[in-house]
């Protein structure tokens, strides 16, 4: 027997579904309309990943184990999926708000032999620009990358939900990425028309919970003040939209299925737990190419815009001379 396709009309008999409003209710609204312009983009965002979820799940054939209960497994793995992707647009949505700031999304960056050489070396502190377009054995496209025009620092940042912890072997590979991207980054973003002085890189763990490298990553906590901007509001903010757009197209949740907060303070800290750890600040000699330059890269740990500006601005009020990462 043929499987039977679940109408859109079935779908909403069965899960209480109400078909999508483009004019939300005069409450609704007026919420809308009393908030700021990231406010405003994260709500449509939500409103999106959830539609879009729900359509996409809606076409979808039942499996033969779930049955009618495939559309809600479907619809909500799909929300989550989203959610994370949407994770690097909400943070750039609060940046640009601030002049001083160059965000790019989705760009991509040269991986290069010398540059792997390098990384394959262990060396984490190094003081050479590696050309981008010499023989180039890859490529990384970086969620954000996040350039200070007043301090010429660009920070390099790949975006994971980190809800749980990943393999060891997927921390390792990248942090391996991100360093060997990190080492042709500013030659690459020069060829842009960007000006750039010093790069980091590191991982925003959304959730904190995915185990990278401390030194590496930046958490919930700490994400506000890496860039000095109010960052987390906006992707809580996300968070809440979604279930209340899929409380009004599913309905509340009934009382026997409400989850309760199961995070331990163990699931807290796992982020935390290191991965690299031996750093040798000597400059790798013998790769034949690229210049040395006035500030260090460092790619033992991550450093913010924020960090790099209270760090130039101390400078300044000693009079001291030109800015270098330490």
């Amino acid at each position: 027997m043929p499987k039977r396709r679940l109408s859109r009309e079935n779908h909403a008999r069965t899960f209480g579904i109400r078909p999508h409003d483009s004019h939300p209710s005069p409450d609704r609204a007026a919420g809308a309309a009393s908030t700021d312009g990231i406010s405003l983009y994260v709500d449509e965002v939500a409103v999106s990943i959830v539609a879009g979820a729900v359509a996409a799940a809606e076409v979808l054939d039942p499996s033969s184990m779930l049955g009618i209960y495939s559309f809600l497994a479907t619809a909500l793995r799909s929300i989550v999926t989203r959610a994370g992707q949407a994770i690097p647009a909400v943070i750039a949505k609060a940046l640009s708000y601030d002049p001083d700031l160059t965000v790019l999304q989705e760009f991509e960056l040269p991986l290069t032999r010398a540059a792997t050489e390098v990384v394959e070396k262990n060396r984490h502190l190094v003081e050479i620009d590696l050309a981008h377009d010499l023989h180039p054995v890859g490529s990384y496209t970086a969620d954000l990358i996040v350039i200070d025009t007043t301090t010429r620092h660009a920070t390099i940042l790949e975006c994971r939900r980190g809800s749980v912890p990943f393999s060891s072997p997927k921390i390792a590979s990248t942090l391996r990425t991100l360093r060997v991207a990190a080492l042709s980054a500013r030659s690459r973003l020069e060829a842009d028309g960007f000006r750039v002085a010093t790069v980091s890189c590191g991982v925003i763990d959304r959730y904190g919970r995915a185990g990278y490298d401390a030194a590496m990553t930046v958490g919930p906590e700490e994400l506000d003040s890496l860039f000095e901007i109010p960052v987390l509001p906006y992707l809580d903010r996300l968070d809440a939209r979604i279930r209340e757009e899929l409380e009004h197209r599913l309905g509340p949740i009934p009382q026997s299925c409400s989850l309760h907060d199961r995070s331990t303070e163990a699931d807290k800290s796992a982020w935390g737990t290191s991965v690299e750890t031996d750093v040798d600040d000597k400059p790798p000699t013998n790769f034949g190419i690229g210049r040395k330059v006035e500030g260090r890269l460092s790619l033992s740990r991550l450093i913010g815009p924020a960090e790099v500006r209270r760090s130039a601005a101390a400078r300044r009020r000693r009079g001291g001379g030109q800015d270098r990462l330490h």
